[in-house]
């Protein structure tokens, strides 16, 4: 999918519960979301280069700590570093703490680690394709 960049308005749809952006060529989310939907509960960042979110993030993350992994994000960059956090091989992000980025995802400290293994889904398995257009081309064929 040759999507790079994606506008701040995905992310403000009021009656959104599910946005899919996975397996894009994005870097990074909108910096500048100002309405962060009220509903939305998964946000798919399978296979993305996303290594670091935005404080607009925060907000659900806080609202979905009651709920598990309202981030899909198998195969991205931010799960790459969060393996390496989790197995001894590195401390922290690439993305150091700070105001400017999320403060609940970029805390790679034991003491948050829960926090984003609650928030984060790293499995690869949700990066597979939403739906099977080559099965679907065999079984419709028109000869």
């Amino acid at each position: 999918n040759p999507i790079t960049e994606l506008p701040p308005e995905i992310f403000e749809v009021p009656d959104m519960l599910y946005l899919g952006v996975g397996d894009t060529k994005i870097n990074e989310l909108p910096r500048n979301v100002t309405e962060f939907s009220p509903l939305l509960s998964f946000i798919d960042l399978t296979n993305t280069n996303v290594s670091f979110f935005w404080p607009w993030i925060d907000p659900l993350v806080e609202r979905k700590l009651v709920m598990p992994q309202p981030l899909l994000m198998g195969g991205s960059t931010y799960c790459n570093e969060l393996e390496k956090i989790t197995s001894g091989e590195a401390e922290t992000f690439s993305v150091l703490p700070s105001l400017e980025y999320s403060v609940l995802l970029t805390d790679a400290s034991q003491t948050n680690r829960d926090t984003i293994l609650h928030t984060v889904n790293c499995e690869t398995i949700y990066a597979a394709t939403f739906y099977p257009l080559a099965a679907e081309d065999i079984i419709n064929t028109i000869e």
